[in-house]
């Protein structure tokens, strides 16, 4: 539900005008954005259906792994599209 909430405050920014112009010139805010999406949302929540209706069976440490993974790829997607957007120093070879 946060993930969902989370995406709805990304396209809310989305309609404003200056945002327009930031997003539409960085593509890492746009592939962060898909990844938040895919990743985030919409795999989470196939998960937990998934889960409720016992389709599967998952470890709690799997699901702790996989949102530790999601958050930091996230992270260093959004990072990187903040420095340039915002012109700061990028950590050496990231590419």
């Amino acid at each position: 539900m946060v993930f969902f909430i989370i995406k709805l405050l990304f396209q809310l920014i989305g309609t404003f005008p200056y945002f327009i112009n930031v997003i539409s010139f960085n593509i890492d805010f746009v592939i962060g954005y898909l990844h938040w999406i895919f990743f985030g949302v919409v795999s989470l929540s196939l998960l937990g259906f998934l889960y409720f209706f016992d389709y599967i069976k998952l470890p709690k440490s799997s699901i702790v792994i996989y949102l530790i993974a999601f958050t930091v790829t996230e992270g260093l997607i959004f990072y990187r599209g903040v420095t340039i957007w915002k012109n700061v120093y990028l950590v050496e070879n990231f590419n």
